[in-house]
């Protein structure tokens, strides 16, 4: 098994906050993973993954440290086994409040 990663974050403009990630992963079972799949083969699966959020504080005097979400993340997973293979991707958009 092995993975990369690689994440950014930091401001921008005068008060967006940017969270992005990329992800890519790789596991290969020891040993066949079923007699019934591919003659026993071992199981090889690629994830490649990514999200990005962008969070802005909303400045609401009644309501103090909430902000504005938005998330974006995707992912995939690529394997030699037709079974594991998937693809997904998800949208949020929100409040968010620390408390």
């Amino acid at each position: 098994m092995w993975q990369l990663r690689l994440r950014v974050n930091g401001t921008l403009g005068q008060d967006t906050k940017l969270d992005a990630g990329i992800r890519l992963s790789q596991t290969v079972d020891s040993t066949g993973y079923s007699p019934l799949l591919s003659n026993n083969a071992r199981r090889r699966v690629l994830l490649p993954q990514m999200s990005i959020e962008l969070a802005r504080p909303l400045h609401l005097a009644w309501w103090p440290g909430a902000e504005a979400v938005a998330q974006f993340h995707a992912n995939r997973a690529q394997s030699n086994l037709p079974l594991f293979s998937r693809n997904g991707a998800s949208l949020y958009m929100g409040m968010r409040w620390a408390w």
